[in-house]
């Protein structure tokens, strides 16, 4: 909710997931079936989340010294062989929330001046504007091909009873591209006969903009299309 109600200018989110410890759920199945499975926390990848495991029994492996009541290290052994549910196994509900944090950073970013707080050109890999948008990409990627944005798809997510998660994540993940891409969209592009960035300073050098390798116009096309394909 935090997400939703902060999308506009001059409305940050209050809650910054860096500060607390969320952790991921598990796929509907698995807590229908009552299955013993382990998560990724936010913001948590899945070689980080092996590490924590790994410390995790190192940290039971010590305390065994001390002497624990009968049945709690059977009970924490048990839970380090418990399967990690992630990657292509991870729930749809834990992707939403993946991409509301995507749309989080985003959304930090264009209220604390977009393009006007960047040092490098959009096309420098050095931008923050780079940094989302490759996020933005690998999010898409590591979609499985279950969870990709077709008509097969929605039509089997609405048999299944859920289409509602399964379009949430695609709308989020569109208003993520038009957030992050509208900053260097010229507000009335009057007389110009190709994209050449934000008419408003910060503008770029026009040697700057032939640099670019059709990034302005190559992102105009695929904004627009994205936004087609969701009317």
């Amino acid at each position: 909710m935090d997400r939703y109600t902060s999308s506009g200018k001059y409305r940050p989110h209050n809650l910054d997931s860096k500060m607390f410890r969320v952790q991921l759920p598990a796929s509907e199945r698995k807590f229908v079936f009552v299955d013993r499975v382990r998560t990724l926390m936010l913001g948590e990848d899945e070689q980080q989340a092996q590490q924590r495991q790994i410390d995790s029994a190192k940290r039971i492996k010590e305390e065994k010294k001390d002497s624990p009541p009968r049945g709690w290290t059977r009970l924490d052994a048990r839970e380090n062989k418990v399967r990690l549910e992630a990657g292509e196994n991870e729930g749809i509900i834990s992707r939403h929330v993946k991409a509301l944090d995507l749309y989080g950073k985003i959304l930090h970013w264009a209220c604390a001046g977009g393009r006007r707080t960047e040092q490098y050109p959009p096309w420098d890999d050095r931008s923050k504007f780079a940094q989302l948008r490759r996020e933005c990409q690998e999010f898409k990627e590591t979609l499985p091909d279950t969870l990709t944005l077709s008509r097969n798809n929605l039509q089997a997510h609405i048999e299944g009873r859920g289409a509602a998660a399964y379009m949430l994540i695609h709308v989020v993940h569109l208003l993520c591209q038009v957030f992050l891409h509208r900053e260097y969209l010229p507000l009335l592009p009057l007389e110009q006969t190709k994209p050449s960035g934000p008419l408003d300073e910060p503008s770029f050098h026009r040697e700057r903009i032939s640099s670019a390798g059709g990034l302005l116009g190559g992102q105009r096309r695929h904004l627009f299309r994205r936004c087609s394909r969701h009317d």
